[in-house]
């Protein structure tokens, strides 16, 4: 498959798209669409990298040589994920007090 269609290694996915159309073909059209992964142009010189449950296998994907430091920490913050609301930047500011009372939402 690399020498038909002139990339370097092996593919990422394939998948089907069943009746693709774009602007040259309007007629649709089933598809094999194939994706690759772009290699790395990240310079070799020191980087620090944060993240918090960082696989050292995956590291290696993006960076020659990895050096991974497991630095146990305090938790400090506790943090709550809503997810079934709208949340504006006014509603999740601290709310106003009115009269020594916080405002009712």
């Amino acid at each position: 498959m690399e020498s038909e269609v002139q990339r370097d290694g092996p593919p990422r996915q394939i998948r089907l798209v069943r009746d693709y159309s774009d602007d040259r073909s309007r007629e649709p059209q089933d598809r094999l669409i194939v994706h690759w992964c772009r290699e790395s142009r990240v310079p070799d010189i020191p980087v620090l990298l944060l993240d918090a449950d960082l696989d050292p296998i995956i590291g290696r994907r993006f960076f020659k040589r990895p050096k991974v430091v497991d630095m146990p920490v305090e938790r400090q913050a506790e943090v709550i994920q809503v997810s079934d609301t709208v949340c504006s930047r006014r509603r999740l500011l601290a709310p106003r007090c009115h009269g020594g009372r916080a405002e009712a939402r």
